[in-house]
């Protein structure tokens, strides 16, 4: 089964940028979940819920979409993994205090306020006294205002207090982190923990890089894409871990590579063949990834092999 790739949730393998920001939440919120009863909705296609089992107890993934929960149960099984069909804006069939750990990932804007609203109340209420809420939602300033765009399948987005104060009038402590993704280099010290703390992606983003503006990265808080919430139910603040954020590591720079590919076709291109290219770049983008990689597999399948002198 292959679920259609329709825009409204993330595929493994559909996007680059996309890819980035989706893997990099739940790899990050996996330490949350070690050894956690954890609640992943909505689950969309199923590989967060998986990457999320790697530390679980157990993980229940919910979207209702019968399509999506058909393609996570048939492939990515485990004995404490399950997944079912339900809706985000209906009271959770569980009881009070199921679960330590409930992620909700770039769902909450695709139901409206008033469903918004239930849904939040509802997490509450199937956390334990200690649980803890990790959220995610696009800023809808950069993500949606400043791009002049709008998502079809977003209903209500947030601005950053509005976000602060949706979360707060439910959960009375609550820390916002920011996510964006980029290209650019590493310095990092040569110990075991650093390899701990990367996660290696082969995947091909691509974004603009201008070297006569080279400065300190500083970003206020309504300038970053994403939101990306921890609220805990019984006020607690989070480990000063968490607040040390996380970094996702692309150690084969294909982003580089696209970029210089697309800079290069496009130099040669006629202008209505750029317009073009621009109109299709999604899907140009697919196609370089996948020619990519497969130029990587040869490449390592014909390499030589090294002998002992």
């Amino acid at each position: 089964m292959t679920l259609d790739n329709t825009g409204e949730r993330f595929i493994p393998g559909s996007g680059a940028e996309i890819a980035y920001e989706h893997y990099g939440r739940y790899l990050f919120s996996q330490p949350l979940a070690d050894n956690k009863r954890v609640l992943d909705i909505p689950c969309g296609e199923g590989f967060g819920s998986a990457l999320l089992m790697k530390y679980a107890h157990s993980v229940v993934g919910i979207d209702r979409d019968s399509s999506a929960i058909a393609h996570a149960t048939r492939y990515y099984q485990h004995k404490d993994l399950q997944y079912r069909v339900a809706d985000m804006t209906c009271p959770l069939q569980f009881p009070s205090g199921s679960f330590d750990l409930i992620t909700c990932f770039e769902g909450i804007e695709h139901i409206d306020a008033a469903g918004q609203a239930i849904f939040l109340r509802e997490c509450a209420r199937v956390l334990t006294k200690k649980g803890t809420l990790c959220i995610s939602t696009p800023n809808k300033l950069i993500y949606a205002d400043a791009r002049y765009t709008h998502n079809a399948w977003h209903l209500k987005e947030f601005y950053f207090q509005e976000f602060c104060d949706f979360l707060g009038a439910v959960f009375p402590s609550c820390t916002i982190l920011g996510q964006m993704s980029f290209t650019g280099a590493i310095i990092a010290p040569l110990d075991v923990g650093t390899q701990k703390r990367t996660y290696d992606m082969m995947i091909a983003p691509f974004f603009p890089f201008d070297q006569r503006t080279v400065g300190t990265f500083c970003k206020e808080q309504h300038e970053w894409v994403y939101f990306l919430a921890i609220c805990q139910k019984d006020g607690a603040l989070p480990s000063q871990k968490t607040f040390a954020g996380h970094v996702v590591v692309d150690q084969r720079r294909s982003a580089i590579l696209e970029a210089l590919d697309n800079e290069k076709h496009a130099a040669v291109l006629p202008e209505h063949l750029q317009r073009w290219a621009i109109g299709h770049r999604d899907g140009v983008s697919k196609l370089i990834t996948r020619l990519l990689e497969q130029e990587y597999a040869i490449s390592e399948k014909h390499a030589p092999t090294e002998t002992a002198l």
